[in-house]
Formats: C-alpha cells, structure tokens, sequence
C-alpha cells in the first residue's frame, strides 16, 4: 500500500510541475503574440505617414498648414510649418503622426525638413 501512495504521490507532483511549465508557456506564447499585433500595428502606421510625407516632394516649396484624416484603423495629422526657431530659413518643418483611432499615444512621428514657402 505503501508504494500506491507513494505513486500517487510522485503523479500529483509531476502534474503540477507539467502544469506550471504548461502555464508558463502559455503566457510566453501569448506575450510573443501581443507583441506580434503591435509590431504589425507600428508597421501600418509608418506606412501611412511615409505615405502622407511623399505627398510633400522635395522640389515643391510645403506651405503651412495642418491637415488630418483617417485611413483604415488610423487616424493622422500632418503638420507643416514654415519660420520654426532653429530651422534655417527656406525650410519648412513636416511633422506627421499616426495613431490608432481611439488612442491618444502615436504609433509613429514622422519629423523633416522641406523647402518652405519662403525663401
């Protein structure tokens, strides 16, 4: 009888252990995925401001101006600004941030110099 419960013992133990190890990587597994999601989020959202950048060439003078709108999940807001201290003159600040619809933390920011509107 002895050795039974001595059996029964070890199996209860080696459960628990399988089942903590099981446990762990599940939360691995799920951590890897989270972080996978958001990965994929970053990447969508740098395209779309180096989409929204590309609308701003380097051989045509950027007005300032601000601009915002939404594409797909994302929100984004261009910002484009001539006279900035610091920026020499003839250059303008672009600024372009993406975020998801309903956060307020970007995904992305996007800042550059264009030629400005005045010389």
């Amino acid at each position: 009888m002895n050795e039974r419960g001595s059996i029964f013992i070890e199996t209860l133990i080696a459960s628990a252990i399988l089942a903590l190890i099981l446990g762990a990587m599940f939360q691995i597994l799920q951590d890897s995925a989270h972080r996978a999601a958001r990965v994929a989020g970053q990447r969508e959202a740098l395209a779309i401001a180096q989409s929204r950048l590309a609308e701003y060439p380097l051989n045509q003078p950027a007005a300032t101006m601000t601009r915002n709108g939404v594409e797909g999940q994302y929100r984004w807001h261009v910002e484009v600004r001539d006279g900035v201290p610091g920026v020499p003159a003839g250059l303008a600040r672009v600024v372009v941030t993406v975020a998801r619809a309903g956060d307020r933390m970007p995904l992305t920011r996007i800042a550059t110099l264009r030629p400005g509107g005045r010389p």
